[in-house]
């Protein structure tokens, strides 16, 4: 007997038409990239849901999850930027230090030993720049009141000093001699005295428990500077002592001055000898000396004194 099969006849399968590979249509492969822009274009899908949902996939995978630390490059940028301004800071703090620090106004004019010494000490503190009071056909009285606005408008750290420079002649241009200035701050001063000093002299403001004016002179002739303060002694107090303490009572220099009470004593300050004035309360109203025979200092007080006398030797 003819044996049956019972399998389906299967259907001719309908050739296509022969095609060139060139003209037949291949579309576009599918990329991760792809596909997760078109998510995010046309499902509006964020970067971190896509993220997300590759990290679940690869732990059912049984995968090790991959950490995206989205604020790592913020946490970097930060950081670096920490870094630099902690730089800025620390160069301005420097540069502070070098240059910020230092005093304004302050220039040093070698008066520690000046033109006395021809030198500075190293140890003294800076000076404040000088003051230039004019004294050309200038009365008494407004040279005194020169001299308090100085002492007011002066500012200093204890055992500085500042300089005023008196000047004199045509256009008030060149610095005053001893004689000229003497001659137009001060009174009753024996001419002796005047011839006795040279051509210069330095004025200057010193700091201590309070200001005080200090005077001090290169002397020529020693015994007429000597005998010349002598003779200039009873009449200091008025026709001196403003001069370097500008606010003191002028009416009680004057009652001093006609008292039994004035006299003056013989005193040891440092390596000099010095004369000291002082007034019925015991307080120092002037203080005059000669460290050299070339020197001849002037000070209202002690302190200002030795800082003068130990100033030159210091240079030295």
């Amino acid at each position: 007997m003819k044996e049956i099969s019972y399998e389906e006849e299967r259907a001719p399968e309908e050739k296509k038409p022969a095609r060139s590979i060139g003209n037949e249509k291949v579309h576009a492969l599918r990329t991760y990239g792809a596909d997760a822009g078109e998510m995010l274009v046309h499902k509006q899908i964020s970067k971190i849901d896509i993220i997300e949902a590759e990290a679940k996939r690869r732990e059912e995978r049984g995968e090790a999850r991959l950490v995206h630390d989205e604020t790592a490059g913020s946490h970097l940028g930060v950081f670096i930027g920490a870094l630099v301004l902690l730089l800025v800071v620390g160069l301005g703090v420097g540069a502070y230090a070098l240059f910020g620090g230092m005093p304004k106004n302050i220039v040093s004019f070698g008066t520690g030993g000046g033109l006395l010494s021809g030198g500075t000490r190293g140890n003294e503190p800076a000076q404040a720049e000088p003051i230039e009071i004019t004294i050309t056909n200038s009365p008494r009285e407004q040279i005194i009141a020169d001299i308090s606005i100085a002492f007011s408008e002066t500012t200093l750290p204890r055992d500085g000093t500042r300089t005023i420079r008196f000047l004199t002649g045509e256009s008030s241009s060149r610095p005053a001699t001893p004689s000229e200035f003497l001659s137009a701050a001060a009174s009753h001063v024996p001419d002796t005295l005047t011839r006795a000093f040279g051509q210069t002299f330095e004025y200057r403001i010193h700091m201590a428990d309070r200001a005080s004016g200090t005077i001090i002179l290169p002397v020529r002739s020693y015994p007429d500077a000597f005998s010349g303060m002598l003779a200039w002694e009873p009449r200091m107090p008025s026709g001196l002592v403003p001069l370097l303490s500008p606010w003191v009572d002028r009416k009680g220099l004057l009652q001093l001055e006609i008292s039994s009470s004035m006299r003056f004593s013989d005193v040891r300050i440092g390596s000099a000898d010095a004369r000291v004035l002082k007034d019925a309360s015991g307080k120092e109203l002037l203080v005059y000396g000669f460290p050299t025979k070339e020197l001849l200092v002037i000070a209202s007080t002690q302190s200002g004194f030795q800082h003068a006398v130990v100033a030159p030797a210091q240079a030295e």
